[in-house]
């Protein structure tokens, strides 16, 4: 296929017409994969993400219940620090621009995801004191 248009004429042979179909199916499987890989995640996604991340935090603070919960210092720390290794590990400047062909992997990191070793032994800490 030469440029950006298919051109098939009637007046030529069978196997030119199937030779610039075949090229113009591959240049559009090629687009589609594009879009589905690099396009950012659409909404809902982002919505699904927020809500694992926000688990996540949670549960690596020991839960809403625990010390470290509570120290609105320690908390925003945990989501600062997620923001930065996130944005970091996708390239991305927020959440939103998750690629969609990295979905998946967006949850897997979530799942996956811990604090620093320092920030780590900062809950452990607060959450063995009691209030």
């Amino acid at each position: 296929m030469t440029g950006n248009s298919l051109v098939i004429s009637p007046n030529m042979a069978p196997d030119q017409q199937q030779v610039l179909l075949i090229e113009g199916y591959n240049a559009l499987v090629k687009k589609v994969k594009r879009l589905e890989d690099e396009y950012p995640i659409m909404p809902r996604q982002n919505q699904q993400l927020n809500r694992f991340r926000l688990f996540r935090i949670i549960d690596v603070l020991g839960g809403k219940d625990s010390n470290a919960y509570k120290n609105k210092h320690v908390r925003a720390k945990v989501q600062r620090a997620f923001a930065k290794d996130y944005k970091e590990f996708f390239e991305v400047d927020i959440y939103a621009n998750t690629p969609r062909g990295s979905y998946k992997k967006a949850l897997g990191f979530i799942s996956d995801w811990l604090p620093s070793f320092e920030v780590g032994a900062e809950i452990r800490e607060l959450n063995k004191k009691e209030i």
